[in-house]
């Protein structure tokens, strides 16, 4: 698989992207710090087919649009990824991994401080990652991939909106959000998992909002400018 140098994606969420987004960052109430450890996710799935195709380097991954103020754009070790979070947000993995199942993800994972938001609900960040494709990811696959992603929070959280369809404008999947996370009046989360209008590539998209701030601006801004230049 290559990839393009070409931006994929606009800053400014289409129409239909604008749903999605209002029901993502819609659906928060006020947040309250919960010090309970978070569990950790156990598997990802198994997207990529039954003969996974690596990831090929190539011209870097150019994105969206220059950040707005306090936020700064981040892209992977492998140059496949980009996406803006808050320029807090100064604690960073860049680095691929591979499953059990021998598929290889392109990652990258934000936050203000990473063992805190791995291990407990008071620390906000976000989790980003893309493999290869060869054919249409059906639905029933997506939900399944949607509930691994999701397992991290369905055990330790409320769930509210539960595997709606997911459109931006240009990735198009099914989503998740959860609430109280840790206990009452903790962190709130969401999940995506999605596939670009080419179907070169899938993705899912995780995180954890602390604070207002977290479930509004933020949360837009990631939803407008994650992108992979997989192909």
């Amino acid at each position: 698989m290559r990839h393009s140098s070409t931006p994929l994606r606009a800053l400014t969420v289409t129409a239909v992207g604008v749903v999605t987004l209002a029901a993502l960052t819609g659906c928060f109430g006020p947040p309250v710090a919960v010090e309970t450890p978070r569990p950790t996710p156990v598997d990802f799935g198994g997207i990529g087919g039954e003969s996974p195709a690596p990831i090929e380097t190539g011209d870097p991954v150019v994105p969206t649009a220059p950040p707005e103020a306090g936020y700064t754009t981040l892209t992977d070790d492998l140059q496949v990824l980009s996406i803006q979070v808050p320029s807090a947000w100064t604690d960073v993995d860049g680095s691929p991994f591979t499953t059990d199942g021998g598929t290889e993800w392109a990652a990258l994972t934000a936050a203000p401080n990473l063992d805190e938001y791995y291990t407990t609900w008071t620390t906000p960040g976000v989790e980003f990652a893309a493999t290869p494709i060869d054919e249409p990811v059906d639905e029933a696959a997506l939900v399944g991939f949607l509930g691994s992603i999701g397992s991290s929070y369905t055990s330790g959280c409320v769930a509210l909106d539960v595997e709606l369809p997911y459109d931006d404008g240009f990735y198009v999947g099914v989503f998740s959000t959860w609430e109280n996370c840790g206990g009452d009046g903790g962190a709130q989360a969401f999940a995506i998992v999605a596939q670009d209008p080419s179907f070169a590539h899938a993705v899912y998209v995780r995180g954890q909002l602390v604070t207002a701030q977290d479930q509004g601006d933020s949360l837009a801004v990631i939803l407008a400018t994650f992108q992979s230049s997989i192909e």
